[in-house]
């Protein structure tokens, strides 16, 4: 038998190779597609996924607490400053001195007003937006009032006629507001980056017990005695953080049978005794203290 292969076997052979060829190609181009198909896919879901993260840090960022510090808080702080002083010293000047401690108070209300009014908003944090808001309502208030006060014809002005005047009245009501808010903004901050878990605001702070008290982080902390304030209406030079130094001690000092037993009854205590000093919580922690506390980077908690 010939070992030659026939023109038929020939094309036999040839149709197998050209399948075979086919196939392996497929098999290669359709690996090909389907790896680029799955990188797009994930690519894409990358991409999403990446967006949604980029989206979520740039709520309460570091950039937006420190353009709040500088915009808003520090402004505000100074006026508090003016506002409160103007108060200890009204009734100790004679009635045409008042008069011209009304127009400058006035003059700075103006000041401070527009300078908070020329600053860009954080609309990524809606807490702090809305902190702002309220204190230049609480300027726009005071501003008003202070006018109606200048304007009087009876030089019988006197501190306890203008802080029942309604626009003051309103004025302060919208500066704890605003104090509160920016803690709760802190609060929320937290929540975001450091425990990952939904805030839980407090909601009766006037109930809050020390020993209950002592237990919380220290935004929180802070908080409660924002709230306290707002609640009791009470205007301060110190802010919650320098409270919550002569809280602490307090509870230490006084242990679980203490005679007084709330946050708010405590700091009525303190502020009656004019225990509680502006400054306290950077004079009475040090550096590192300040640096490992989980907060953002503000001057307010680590200049």
């Amino acid at each position: 038998m010939s070992s030659r292969l026939t023109k038929t076997d020939f094309m036999v052979v040839y149709a197998i190779l050209i399948s075979l060829s086919l196939f392996i190609g497929g098999f290669f181009l359709g690996a090909k597609v389907g790896h680029d198909r799955a990188e797009e896919t994930f690519t894409t879901l990358l991409t999403s996924m990446e967006g949604e993260e980029h989206e979520e840090t740039m709520q309460y960022s570091h950039t937006d607490f420190m353009s709040y510090y500088y915009d808003a808080y520090q402004p505000f702080k100074e006026f508090r400053r003016d506002y409160l002083a103007f108060f200890d010293q009204f009734e100790s000047v004679p009635t045409d001195q008042q008069m011209e401690l009304i127009t400058q108070l006035k003059g700075r209300t103006q000041q401070i007003k527009a300078t908070l009014q020329g600053a860009p908003y954080p609309q990524s944090s809606p807490l702090l937006k809305e902190s702002m808001l309220q204190y230049i309502e609480a300027l726009s208030a005071f501003e008003k009032g202070l006018k109606e006060a200048e304007n009087k014809t009876d030089l019988t002005t006197d501190q306890i006629k203008l802080l029942d005047d309604p626009q003051f009245q309103a004025g302060q009501a919208a500066w704890l507001r605003g104090q509160t808010l920016f803690y709760e903004a802190l609060v929320l901050w937290e929540s975001i980056y450091e425990t990952n878990e939904a805030p839980d605001f407090v909601e009766a702070p006037l109930d809050i017990r020390i020993d209950h008290w002592v237990a919380y982080g220290f935004h929180r902390k802070n908080e409660v005695i924002a709230k306290a304030l707002e609640e009791k209406e009470i205007l301060t030079y110190f802010n919650p953080e320098d409270a919550q130094i002569y809280l602490a001690s307090y509870a230490n000092q006084q242990g679980e049978n203490a005679p007084i037993n709330t946050v708010a009854d405590a700091l009525d205590v303190l502020i009656a005794s004019n225990s509680i000093q502006e400054g306290a919580f950077l004079e009475q922690t040090t550096p590192q203290e300040q640096e490992d506390l989980p907060s953002p980077i503000i001057p307010l908690f680590n200049p």
